[in-house]
């Protein structure tokens, strides 16, 4: 069962006993039992084993709750969590990886390929951190994820298209990436911070740009052919359809400040992404119509220190973090070599079942 389906309870119950941190809590709404709610913990003692929690006062009847399990050990793939490490690409430090801005999956080349590889799109803010004053070198950045790969390795750079050199885009050189979503038609559609949404195809082509406010999040709905953006500063997600014509919009408030978003065709479901620098990442579920579909969670993304993105493929949670980038903000006393190890630049995934 996928995340799609899970949240964390407020106060989770468990079924089983015996339980010791460190605990994986992931749950959600299972057969339509509102709170069901998985955990494992001590994954290498208590591997393959699925334990049932609650967050309401009355038992769920456990026989109609299909089984949920969250994968914090897996011996055939060898890892819980895995990190790939953004390669350099423009305006960024050089051998730090660049700065991710929001990443999207590329659906149709991945689906060409026979190795199992995930390519992906991933915005590139082109600055090295967070304390520089220096010209955006924006850029997107097409990145092939082997899943087989050791744990901290590096992610291989297909290609890049430089949109500060690009003579559609609006101040280009202060232009900043703040979201990235594919559509039906295989072509990428980004937010900037200077308010304009634009749309490439995937060789660099403009094809088109529409001005309505800064934003910090953008998805694509691939089902019902519109865009979904988060202005910069409110607690909203606004609907428009592909000329930017407005259609509809919804309050966020249950999730404030949130700063990336992905939206899931096959529920629904829209997730969006936040987080204080320097701690694990949460994220919040809405559906097409603005409900909350969970209360806020933290889902124990300990790697993802700098929350800036996310999509879910096959089981796997991609989520990006620009934690080299804003280190200087939480950790100003550092400096370039001494860094925690997670204060980077980085795609960290995690298996789900």
């Amino acid at each position: 069962m996928y995340l799609n389906n899970v949240f964390v309870a407020d106060t989770p119950r468990t079924v089983a006993t015996g339980l010791t941190a460190p605990y994986i809590s992931i749950g959600g709404k299972v057969n339509g039992v509102t709170g069901g709610i998985a955990t494992v913990a001590n994954p290498g003692s208590f591997l393959g084993q699925t334990f049932i929690a609650w967050n309401t006062n009355v038992k769920p009847n456990i026989s109609n709750i299909s089984t949920l399990v969250i994968n914090s050990h897996n011996e055939q793939m060898g890892w819980v969590t895995k990190t790939i490490v953004t390669p350099d690409a423009s305006g960024g430090a050089l051998g730090k990886g660049f700065t991710i801005t929001g990443l999207t999956f590329d659906e149709y080349a991945t689906a060409a390929r026979n190795d199992g590889k995930v390519v992906m799109w991933v915005g590139n803010h082109g600055r090295p951190i967070d304390t520089v004053a220096s010209n955006n070198q924006a850029s997107l950045v097409k990145l092939l994820i082997d899943l087989n790969a050791t744990d901290y390795s590096t992610a291989e750079k297909l290609d890049e298209i430089m949109l500060y050199q690009n003579p559609n885009v609006i101040s280009p050189t202060t232009a900043s990436i703040q979201g990235v979503s594919e559509d039906q038609y295989n072509t990428l559609w980004i937010a900037t911070n200077n308010g304009y949404i634009y749309n490439f195809s995937k060789d660099g082509t403009y094809l088109s740009k529409f001005y309505r406010a800064s934003a910090n999040a953008l998805a694509y709905d691939k089902k019902r052919n519109r865009i979904m953006i988060k202005p910069s500063n409110q607690d909203s997600i606004v609907i428009y359809d592909r000329s930017g014509n407005y259609i509809t919009r919804f309050s966020t408030s249950a999730a404030p400040s949130f700063d990336q978003m992905y939206f899931d065709e096959s529920t629904d479901y829209i997730y969006v992404s936040r987080g204080t620098n320097g701690s694990s990442g949460t994220t919040n579920i809405f559906d097409v119509n603005g409900n909350t579909i969970t209360k806020p969670y933290n889902v124990g993304l300990s790697r993802v220190t700098a929350a800036e993105g996310l999509f879910i493929r096959n089981g796997l949670l991609f989520f990006g973090s620009d934690g080299f980038y804003h280190k200087y903000i939480s950790y100003p006393s550092l400096t370039p070599s001494i860094n925690p190890p997670n204060d980077i630049n980085a795609i960290h995934i995690y298996r789900i079942r």
